[in-house]
């Protein structure tokens, strides 16, 4: 995933075709979730800033930063 951290958009870089993702704060609340597919933008502009995990269904939580 990539930048970060980062203002705008995340890209996710990912070895499965398409999949689903989720964003929670660092109280654990889901914040934003959808569909991924390779080298997909998502928008986080929305978002205000600070610290948040990004989950897909077949990995690990990944923390990024909001600015």
């Amino acid at each position: 995933m990539s930048p970060n951290p980062t203002n705008d958009y995340i890209v996710v870089s990912t070895s499965t075709q398409e999949g689903g993702y989720a964003i929670y704060n660092v109280s654990g609340m889901k914040v934003l979730s959808g569909i991924i597919s390779n080298n997909n933008q998502i928008d986080v502009r929305n978002l205000v800033n600070g610290i948040y995990f990004f989950k897909t269904n077949n990995s690990n939580s990944i923390k990024f930063i909001k600015e």
